[in-house]
Formats: C-alpha cells, sequence, structure tokens
C-alpha cells in the first residue's frame, strides 16, 4: 500500500505539468463550458466543361439533390462547431472549404483547426462537421464520401459512387449508375429503373425496394449473414 502511494505522488507533479502545459498552450478557453453554434455557407459553381464532381467529407452527412432549374452546381454547407460563449458571436475561422475546378473533375474537401482535433478535452468529445446538401444538373457524375455520417440521394438520375464509414445510405428514385459501399452501416434503395448497380456492406445489410416492373441479373454475395427477398420474382443460380 505504501509503495502505491510512493508511486501516486511521485506522478502527481508529472500530471500538473502536463496539464500546465496543455492550458498554456489552449487558453482559458480550455476549461470553459462549449455551445453548439451553426454557420451556413452557400456556393454556385459552374459545370461548364466538367465530367465529374468529387465531395469528400470527414464528419457530417452528404445530400443530393437535383437542380432543374440551370446547368449550376449548388452546394449548401451547414458547419456545426462547440464554442465557447465569446466565440458564439465571432465567424468560424477554423473551417476551410476547398473547390478546386482546374481539371475536369471538381474536386470539394475541407479541413479545420477547431477543438474536435484536440487530444484532451477532460472527457468531453466534441462532434464539430459540417452538413452538405447538394444540387446536381443532369450529365454529371459524382463521387460522394463521408466517415463518419450518412449520404442520402432522391429524384437524380446522376450517375453515383458512394461510400461511408460508420454512416447509412439511402437512395431513392435514382436511376443512374449506382455505386454504393458503406462498412459498419447500411444500404436502402427503392428505384423504379437504374443503369446498373453495386452494393457493397461489412457489418450491416442492404433494403432494396424495386417497382414490379424492374428487371436485371443480381450477383449477390455474402459472409456470416443471409439474403432476404420479397414481392418480386427471382430466379436463383446456384
Amino acid at each position: 500500500m505504501e509503495s502505491n502511494l510512493l508511486k501516486g505522488k511521485k506522478l502527481l507533479p508529472v500530471i500538473l505539468i502536463i496539464v500546465f502545459f496543455i492550458s498554456s498552450l489552449q487558453g482559458c478557453s480550455f476549461f470553459q463550458k462549449r455551445y453548439e453554434k451553426t454557420e451556413t455557407r452557400e456556393f454556385k459553381i459552374s459545370s461548364a466543361g466538367k465530367t465529374k464532381i468529387i465531395l469528400e467529407n470527414k464528419n457530417g452527412n452528404i445530400i443530393v439533390r437535383k437542380n432543374s432549374s440551370d446547368s449550376m452546381i449548388l452546394l449548401t454547407a451547414e458547419i456545426k462547431v462547440n464554442v465557447t460563449k465569446k466565440e458564439l458571436n465571432e465567424p468560424l475561422k477554423n473551417f476551410e472549404i476547398s473547390i478546386d475546378t482546374s481539371s475536369n473533375e471538381i474536386r470539394i474537401s475541407n479541413k479545420t483547426t477547431y477543438r474536435e482535433e484536440e487530444f484532451l478535452n477532460f472527457g468531453n468529445w466534441h462532434n464539430n462537421g459540417i452538413n452538405y446538401t447538394l444540387y446536381l444538373p443532369n450529365g454529371l457524375d459524382a463521387d460522394i464520401s463521408s466517415t463518419n455520417g450518412k449520404l442520402e440521394a432522391s429524384d437524380i438520375s446522376n450517375n453515383i459512387t458512394g461510400s461511408t464509414v460508420n454512416g447509412k445510405i439511402s437512395f431513392v428514385n435514382t436511376s443512374g449508375l449506382l455505386k454504393l459501399e458503406t462498412t459498419n452501416g447500411k444500404i436502402s434503395a427503392e428505384l423504379d429503373s437504374t443503369r446498373g448497380m453495386t452494393l457493397d456492406v461489412v457489418n450491416g445489410s442492404i433494403n432494396l425496394k424495386l417497382s414490379p416492373s424492374f428487371s436485371g441479373i443480381f450477383h449477390v454475395d455474402w459472409v456470416n449473414g443471409s439474403f432476404k427477398y420479397d414481392d418480386f420474382k427471382i430466379k436463383l443460380k446456384c
């Protein structure tokens, strides 16, 4: 018992030095209560001469909709971050959204120096991130991915490649070519027609609702799971 107490006394100064060091780097704001702050940014991007848009998101959702009014790409970014009371009245400076249009592919990504990247916050982990809504004109392919977030698309004819880790994928009335994959999530789709689809899931499930007129050839593989279907005729080749 005395040996453990002696070790604890020796470690205490080290712990205090570490806490003091972190506090000196981050200032008094390290100990302050956090409040959720939301800021919305909107972008208009020309699709002239472009064939694909690539959107990568670390934390947050991506929703894809159709822009039927013109050929522009419309992007809404809803930034959510936990800040101090003083920072509530200040613009968010530590989120940067990069839009690269230098080639025939448009690349959109983001980076932050906010507190989601701090390694210690006294047990309070704040989930900061961006929720994107993307409005696409016809004829433009899209490659969208989110590490911690969900993907949604509806009423579009664009070819979509989508992937998530720790997030679900939901597509409704999308008639383009679909290549979707998720880890630790699920894929659900309601389709009347499609140019083709490839669906891959690890540690999750796939739920398909197809119209009576839907026809096609399915290649299905699974490990540690099952294949279920209803409301449509299917022929199995073993």
